[in-house]
């Protein structure tokens, strides 16, 4: 089974923010957690010390750390050969599952000029019924191309994009 409905989003809500494997099956978005701040917890409350310690260089480690578990929860997926979004929503910590019929509003916006996170390609942005709310950013052009091809189908209304590709300047941003 491949899916090739899928797109990484990073949370913006957390420090550190954990990355997810977005696979849309049906009418559900299932979110597979791989890393980023679940990584983080790995880390003890003495590890946490000396990297606060060290400043920069801690800070270096940290983001070193996390990019490993990111990597290695990736190779995980890959090796296994499961690639079936439900068996990975129970195996994999930090996952859930939204009904697109959960979905009040969600919107899809280009980086910001004063954004704090310069690797943001863009944004989305999720608000449920229920009044939880998600933002997610995209770290690269072919995760937000992705989303932007496969949300609208199937989110319609539920869905505004405000956000455009500009030729010229290689990037997202807002649309006319």
């Amino acid at each position: 089974m491949n899916h090739s409905a899928t797109f990484d989003v990073k949370s913006v809500d957390t420090l550190g923010g954990d990355v997810y494997r977005v696979f849309l099956l049906g009418q559900n978005l299932i979110f597979i957690g791989l890393g980023g701040a679940q990584a983080a917890k790995g880390i003890n409350q003495g590890m946490e010390f000396l990297m606060g310690q060290l400043g920069i260089f801690g800070l270096l480690i940290r983001l070193v750390l996390k990019r490993r578990a990111i990597n290695k929860t990736e190779e995980s997926l890959q090796r296994s050969g499961c690639d079936d979004p439900e068996v990975l929503l129970r195996e994999k910590e930090g996952s859930f599952e939204i009904s697109i019929h959960e979905i009040r509003g969600s919107t899809i916006e280009p980086p910001t000029s004063l954004s704090l996170s310069a690797a943001q390609t863009g944004y989305w942005k999720l608000i449920l019924r229920d009044g939880r709310k998600y933002n997610f950013g995209f770290e690269s052009v072919d995760g937000m191309r992705a989303a932007l091809s496969l949300l609208p189908p199937v989110m319609n209304d539920a869905l505004q994009v405000k956000a455009e590709w500009d030729e010229a300047g290689g990037r997202f941003q807002k649309k006319k």
